[in-house]
């Protein structure tokens, strides 16, 4: 079954609602996690994020915990997300995968499965982030110009 995409590339999509965000937030500093929470409580609670302070803290904490994030869509309801965050070997998150599927019961329970897939593909692209990096830091370092 086709899933209409009800956005443009390139829309700006709110912080709190996606999967993808979500993934990222959770492996934020906790300080920026709570400077994200005092500057936009009226937002996380609209995304069923928590309504206080505690309640956002610990849906973030459970987020880390299991290493991925799921929503379903609330601007496309047949959507289902799933993310991983990408996190670079110094521990920093740098982004997340996102893989989209239909909302439907076979394939919220086809999640488990696709998860560890997701983890091994975020974690190849966090090492060729850290190759770049260190590429990019070599070539400046030697005064070639990029």
């Amino acid at each position: 079954e086709a899933m209409p995409i009800l956005r443009d590339r390139g829309t700006p999509f709110p912080l709190f609602l996606g999967a993808g965000s979500q993934a990222i937030l959770a492996n934020l500093p906790p300080h920026n996690i709570k400077s994200l929470y005092l500057s936009n409580p009226e937002d996380i609670a609209d995304a069923g994020l928590g309504s206080t302070w505690k309640e956002f803290r610990e849906n973030m904490t459970q987020i880390r915990k299991d290493g991925y994030a799921i929503r379903s869509g609330k601007i496309n309801t047949k959507m289902l997300g799933v993310s991983v965050p990408i996190i670079l070997h110094s521990g920093e998150v740098t982004g997340s995968l996102l893989m989209l599927t239909q909302n439907t019961p076979e394939e919220i329970g086809e999640v488990a499965n696709i998860i560890p897939h997701l983890r091994t593909q975020a974690a190849a692209i966090g090492d060729q982030i850290v190759v770049l990096q260190e590429a990019y830091a070599a070539r400046r370092s030697s005064g070639v110009s990029i």
